[in-house]
């Protein structure tokens, strides 16, 4: 049998901050669908337009992928934690696409915000805005 090495601390810190992202995920997974589910039921102007079911359901199939990703990295994580080569390895992939998601997401909205002004009608109008961005 081959000796144990002592841990890591960066693994550990790695391993906490991934618990405490993935945790962050699921309860923004619950906020957005309560959200769902309670906002057709709260009274509101009658004059504007409610949110049509499909979009509703095509809303709740795209919450339903985040959570299982956030599931998928706590799993990840907690055997990070117990220190499983698998998940080191795994860990790391995650990073790397991570990484590039982000910055290839900065790249969109930078440009999404670059073409906004010259796309918008009425500047005042904050229901221009949040139709654009969905």
């Amino acid at each position: 049998m081959l000796p144990q090495r002592e841990p890591l601390p960066a693994v550990t810190a790695a391993g906490i901050v991934a618990v405490i992202f993935a945790v962050f995920g699921i309860l923004g997974w619950a906020v957005a669908m309560v959200s769902l589910v309670a906002l057709p039921l709260l009274p509101a102007n009658p004059s504007a337009s409610a949110v049509p079911e499909a979009t509703r359901a095509m809303a709740a199939v795209l919450y339903a992928f985040f959570l299982a990703i956030c599931v998928g990295g706590l799993v990840v994580a907690i055997h990070v934690l117990r220190r499983r080569n698998w998940a080191r390895i795994a860990i790391l992939i995650w990073a790397g696409i991570m990484a590039f998601l982000s910055a290839a997401s900065c790249i969109v909205v930078l440009f999404v915000f670059s073409a906004m002004p010259q796309t918008t009608q009425n500047v005042g109008n904050p229901a221009a805005f949040l139709l654009f961005m969905v």
